[in-house]
């Protein structure tokens, strides 16, 4: 677990006080779990060191998680495996010049016959709450996605209200500082992708979502130096990143636990209860709606 006082240390915006703050609103919301100050922590610095940003964005968090466990869930070992075969996430060793980190992900196989969007919601979920439980918060997050092995059997397996679900918790939910989107080795299906999702984008998450034709274009952004070794980087090579994620989920798997524990009590809520259409805006038995 990351020192919580070396996050007070490397921040000097961020003040135990208004943590201490975030923590008796939560104990007084007598809905919501009780959570530790790494955690809080986490609300708070997301959101600016706003604590009435904070508040909304942590109820958000774990009243999402409650009311949709298809999606948030804890992964067996044996689920961890099998879905770095198909996807591979993880954080770069190195950060941007302007100190965001970076997740990049990988679509492994061009094969969409495994391809499950509700797994790589939750192991993205999995890799980002990790990094900030093991390493600690950072200035800003920047998502590189390499979609060389997007297919059209990947695009109508995107479940129109599961792509609405993810979007809506990645943008008001988790606990992060979204600083850029990437797209690398495009190809002409990312274009159907993300017009499915743009309906359901806010438009400043839609502004940040770039689309580089060239490695030169993306490195205006992020140095090509900090990549993988498969792209011409010094990071660990793809192979040994996928033993990486699957070793690094496995040895945690009690913070996943703890998290599934972590849960809403709807009859305890102040005002009237919220339910998944509140939250998420579609129907609470979530119907898959697949493309035509």
């Amino acid at each position: 677990m990351y020192p919580i006082e070396l996050e007070y240390k490397n921040d000097s915006e961020l003040k135990r006080e208004d943590v201490n703050n975030l923590l008796m609103w939560v104990e007084s919301q007598l809905h919501l779990p009780q959570i530790t100050e790494l955690e809080a922590l986490w609300f708070l610095k997301s959101c600016y060191y706003s604590n009435e940003k904070a508040k909304r964005i942590m109820d958000n968090f774990y009243s999402m998680r409650t009311h949709d466990r298809e999606m948030f869930h804890a992964m067996t070992e044996g689920e961890i495996k099998e879905n770095s075969k198909i996807v591979i996430m993880w954080f770069l060793s190195e950060k941007t010049v302007d100190g965001d980190s970076i997740l990049f992900i990988r679509l492994q196989e061009k094969d969409a016959s495994n391809f499950d969007l509700l797994r790589q919601i939750r192991s993205t979920d999995c890799i980002i709450l990790l990094q900030l439980l093991l390493h600690g918060t950072h200035t800003g997050l920047r998502l590189v996605l390499d979609v060389e092995n997007i297919t059209i059997g990947i695009l109508a397996k995107l479940g129109i209200t599961t792509v609405r679900r993810g979007l809506a918790y990645l943008q008001e939910a988790i606990p992060i500082r979204l600083k850029g989107i990437h797209f690398i080795n495009i190809n002409p299906i990312l274009e159907a992708i993300i017009s499915i999702c743009k309906p359901f984008l806010h438009k400043e998450i839609y502004e940040m979502i770039y689309c580089h034709q060239t490695l030169e274009d993306f490195s205006k952004y992020i140095p090509l130096d900090i990549l993988p070794m498969d792209y011409g980087g010094k990071d660990y090579a793809i192979e040994k990143i996928e033993s990486l994620m699957v070793k690094r989920i496995s040895e945690n798997l009690d913070f996943f636990k703890h998290l599934d524990d972590q849960l809403v009590d709807e009859s305890k809520r102040p005002g009237k209860p919220k339910n998944a259409t509140d939250l998420f805006g579609v129907d609470g038995t979530f119907k898959k709606l697949e493309l035509d």
